[in-house]
């Protein structure tokens, strides 16, 4: 036998606290990926970085800063020749490779306006 009612619980109502959940996930899902933007311009150039030092014994130092200018350049990342530091000592044998800079990404939604700052070393030592 049918009853005359399909569900006896809530019909199509939606609690405000799934909506406040769906929403809170949504604005985290929109503002993380300027975060996770700035975050993958650090890793691909820190990635470069460690390359570039690990092949240090077969390319001299103006190749080596030429070639990250470059990199950070294609990235948008505001690093020129001489914010590039490159040490080599030889007893032992080390190169050292390194630059800072500041990234930042901007929240403006209405009646909101804040930027973020995050300063990056990117760094590397290797032996040659």
């Amino acid at each position: 036998m049918v009853s005359g009612r399909a569900n006896s619980g809530e019909s199509g109502k939606i609690r405000l606290g799934c909506l406040l959940t769906l929403l809170l996930i949504a604005a985290g899902v929109y503002f993380g990926v300027d975060y996770f933007r700035v975050q993958m311009r650090y890793f691909k150039l820190s990635d470069t970085v460690k390359e570039k030092a690990a092949f240090a014994a077969v390319v001299d130092d103006q190749t080596i800063r030429r070639q990250l200018v470059a990199t950070s350049d294609s990235m948008g990342i505001p690093l020129g020749p001489r914010e590039w530091v490159i040490r080599r000592t030889y007893d032992p044998r080390y190169i050292t490779i390194q630059a800072q800079y500041i990234d930042s990404f901007v929240i403006n939604v209405p009646g909101v306006y804040k930027v973020f700052y995050f300063k990056f070393t990117p760094r590397a030592t290797s032996a040659f």
